[in-house]
């Protein structure tokens, strides 16, 4: 496979998914799933989950998230500003129907990783037009340390970082075909 030369999309979509499952296993992702927040930002880990776990108990607004510690409002709330709130909002109504679980916020963190990784692919393979560069690109996002340690953690970068990437391949699709939908998706 040269790097002008070209697979059927589901072909070169299978290889990166394999490829993909090889990382994870390397990364031991398996065994991570179903640790509790470690130490790597500890505090802000906890916070997340505390946003989380509060949307769940119904004790939080989208637009007023709230945790645990009474720290807001001279000691009388805990209400407090969260980059991303939407992340936690999801994952606080999922808790809400399934319970508290540490394995489903990381997995749902790594689910959200593995559609920016296939949106980054499908960009840079509609750009460059070559399966071998757009493989690599999306791999080459998966060896990053921050990403694959703070993919399936509890902090919200990685998440919205992905986000921007499937952002990019919508952008990057209304370039090619003129379709309002890719251009309002792109927006979203």
């Amino acid at each position: 496979m040269g790097s002008g030369q070209r697979l059927s999309g589901m072909r070169a979509g299978l290889i990166l998914a394999l490829l993909l499952g090889a990382f994870c296993s390397v990364y031991e992702y398996g065994r991570v799933l179903n640790l509790r927040p470690q130490p790597m930002h500890l505090w802000r880990q906890s916070d997340c989950l505390a946003l989380t776990l509060q949307y769940a108990r119904g004790e939080g607004t989208f637009m007023e998230p709230a945790i645990l510690s009474q720290i807001a409002d001279k000691g009388t709330s805990g209400k407090s500003a969260g980059e991303l709130p939407l992340l936690y909002f999801l994952m606080g109504k999922l808790w809400s129907v399934i319970g508290q679980s540490e394995f489903a916020y990381r997995l749902f963190g790594l689910l959200m990783h593995v559609a920016g990784t296939f949106a980054l692919f499908g960009a840079v393979r509609r750009v460059v037009r070559s399966d071998l560069w757009a493989i690599a690109t999306a791999l080459l996002f998966f060896t990053s340390p921050v990403v694959v340690y703070y993919g399936i953690a509890f902090l919200p970068d990685v998440p919205a970082f992905d986000l921007a990437l499937i952002g990019w391949y919508a952008l990057v699709r209304f370039a090619g075909e003129r379709r309002h939908r890719w251009w309002f998706l792109a927006a979203a």
